[in-house]
């Protein structure tokens, strides 16, 4: 239970944080938005190291903390395309 609170803290503040920092320029909102999904992915791999199969609660946050990535990568590609 607690991994899973963990993994969603992170993601819930991977995700706000590009919104609520809306006034600066998108560069800045994907600089820490990637930080922190790099953070969490660093923290899944030892999480799933650490407790095997129970790690697995970790990836709860997985769909907050990677959705603004994921949306600044596409958005890249589609401009450099």
């Amino acid at each position: 239970m607690t991994l899973a609170m963990v993994s969603l803290s992170i993601g819930v503040v991977g995700f706000y944080v590009p919104v609520l920092i809306s006034s600066s320029s998108w560069e800045w909102q994907a600089a820490i938005s990637i930080s922190l999904a790099i953070f969490w992915a660093g923290t899944f791999v030892s999480t799933l190291v650490r407790f095997g199969k129970r790690g697995v609660w970790f990836s709860v946050g997985a769909p907050f903390v990677l959705l603004w990535p994921t949306y600044y990568f596409l958005m890249v590609w589609i401009f450099v395309r």
